[in-house]
């Protein structure tokens, strides 16, 4: 790997690879918070319930019920791919292994944006159709952090698909042909930075010999003249 090409692609992979961390951690603060619905004396978070009596608070396991059950399956498996998406791309980005890693990275990143999306998606709609509270509620900070965590996942894996060592295009168009690129395992153009360099270096070199090359116009043939 030439040093050209370190620095034209490494800094995106390097955002790529920060977007995967950041996801990771809020996956990972949304799973513990115990703040995903409240209300007046009332919390709700993906492991328990709990409810302010004059006591003190009571809480209770949600783990009996089977839409929470999926839901929280769902966001487990969401932040287990996102790490292993995360490791994988930490190792390949340190020891500058070939593209085909970088690949693997984005189809983990997307299959956990869908796992995140199924599970943020159901958490609300059966919670709405099944709640039993008469006061006001809101979805807190929690299901917030989960749905933060899904737009960086999203986001790392676009970057991953971006080949930004050979821009020859710009716009929207680009982005999303050459995630279409990386993820369908389409073949390569060869015009790299180091092949079009070379490309430039002969093509200067042999307008360099032409030009200094002497030349008999007495005896010169005509097509030469012309061209």
């Amino acid at each position: 790997m030439s040093v050209n090409e370190v620095y034209v692609f490494r800094p995106f992979k390097l955002i790529a690879l920060l977007c995967v961390f950041l996801a990771l951690c809020l996956d990972i603060v949304a799973l513990l918070s115990p703040a995903w619905v409240t209300a007046e004396r009332f919390s709700l978070s993906l492991w328990e319930s709990c409810t302010e009596k004059d006591s003190g608070w009571r809480c209770l396991s949600t783990l009996k019920s089977d839409w929470q059950i999926a839901t929280l399956v769902l966001l487990l498996a969401g932040a287990a791919v996102t790490l292993v998406a995360f490791l994988v791309a930490l190792i390949s980005l340190c020891r500058g292994t070939h593209r085909q890693h970088y690949r693997t990275v984005a189809v983990f990143m997307f299959a956990a944006v869908v796992l995140q999306a199924c599970a943020l998606v159901l958490y609300p709609i059966k919670f709405i159709d099944g709640t039993v509270l008469q006061t006001y509620h809101e979805f807190n900070w929690g299901y917030g952090l989960g749905w933060g965590a899904t737009i960086f996942m999203l986001g790392g894996g676009i970057l991953f698909c971006l080949r930004t060592d050979m821009r020859a295009e710009v716009g929207g168009t680009a982005v999303w042909r050459e995630c279409l690129s990386v993820l369908c395992g389409l073949p390569e153009t060869p015009t790299t930075v180091r092949q079009m360099a070379m490309l430039l270096k002969h093509r200067d070199g042999f307008g360099q010999r032409w030009a200094t090359r002497p030349m008999n116009f007495s005896t010169a043939h005509p097509m030469d003249l012309h061209s």
